[in-house]
C-alpha cells in the first residue's frame, strides 16, 4: 500500500472516484486502570470511569451531530471497548463485530501492578525493552504485531467497498497505522526502540484505501470533542 498525501492537497471529487474502503478507528474511553494507575493491557476487564463516561457522551454527540455512518463496527472484546463500541452503535446504528485479536497487548504478570511496581519487575534494560521479547508470561510487541496485523490484512480481504470502524487500544491501533504507513515494529538497528504513537481517550482517526492502492490520511488522533472538558 502507498501512502498518498494528506487530503488537504487532493482533489476531493476525483478521490471518491477511486476510494474503494473508509476506515475509523476509535480508541476506548479513561477507565478504572487510568484511576487507579495501574498496567492493564490484554487481560484487564476495567470499566470505564466517570470520567470515560462523560467522554463516551461526548463522542456519541460528535457522531450524531456529523451523522456518521458506518457499514461494520469490530470491537475488542475488552470491557472498556465493549462500552465504547456500545455508544458508536447507538449513535450510528451499526452492526458490532467482536475481534478477539483486536485485544491489547497481553502484559501478563504485570497486569493490575502499580505502575512503580512492574517498573521494579520489569525494568527497563539499557537501549529500551526488545520488541521481540516478550513481558513476563505475556506477549512481545512482535507477537501483538503478528497478532493485530493477521485480523486486519483479513477485514481488508473480507469487507472492501465498506466504511468500517474499528475501537480499541492505543497498541492496537499503534500496529494497525504502522501497517498503513508500511512502519517497522522496530527501527532498524535500534531493536530497543518502537514507531509509537499516542492516542488521546476517545479519539479517531480516519483513513481511505483506495483502488489504486493509495491510502488517504484525513486526520489522526483527533478528540475535538473532548474540548472543554475539566479534567
Amino acid at each position: 500500500m502507498k501512502i498518498s498525501s494528506f487530503a488537504t492537497g487532493l482533489s476531493y471529487v476525483r478521490l471518491l472516484e477511486v476510494i474503494t474502503l473508509e476506515l475509523t478507528l476509535i480508541r476506548h474511553a479513561h477507565s478504572q486502570g487510568d484511576v487507579d494507575r495501574v498496567v492493564k493491557g490484554g487481560r484487564m476487564e476495567d470499566a470505564l470511569s466517570d470520567k470515560g463516561m462523560k467522554q463516551l457522551g461526548l463522542l456519541k454527540e460528535r457522531l450524531v451531530e456529523k451523522r456518521w455512518q458506518f457499514d461494520l463496527v469490530f470491537v475488542s472484546p475488552q470491557r472498556r471497548a465493549r462500552q465504547v463500541a456500545e455508544g458508536v452503535r447507538k449513535a450510528t446504528g451499526a452492526e458490532l463485530i467482536p475481534g478477539e485479536r483486536l485485544k491489547e497487548i497481553d502484559c501478563g504478570d504485570l497486569t493490575g501492578s502499580p505502575f512503580k511496581e512492574a517498573e521494579r519487575l520489569y525494568p527497563r534494560p539499557e537501549g529500551g525493552h526488545r520488541s521481540y521479547e516478550p513481558m513476563p508470561g505475556g506477549e512481545s510487541v512482535l507477537d501483538q504485531t503478528s497478532r493485530v496485523s493477521s485480523f486486519f490484512m483479513e477485514m481488508l480481504d473480507k469487507h472492501i467497498n465498506k466504511k468500517l470502524c474499528i475501537v480499541s487500544h492505543g497498541g492496537t491501533m499503534n500496529v494497525i497505522v504502522r501497517l498503513l504507513y508500511g512502519l517497522p515494529a522496530t527501527k532498524p538497528r535500534f531493536p530497543g526502540s518502537t514507531h509509537t504513537l499516542r492516542f488521546a481517550d476517545t479519539s479517531i482517526s480516519r483513513f481511505s484505501i483506495s483502488s489504486s492502492d493509495n491510502i488517504v490520511t484525513w486526520y489522526i488522533n483527533d478528540s475535538c470533542h473532548l474540548r472543554g472538558l475539566q479534567e
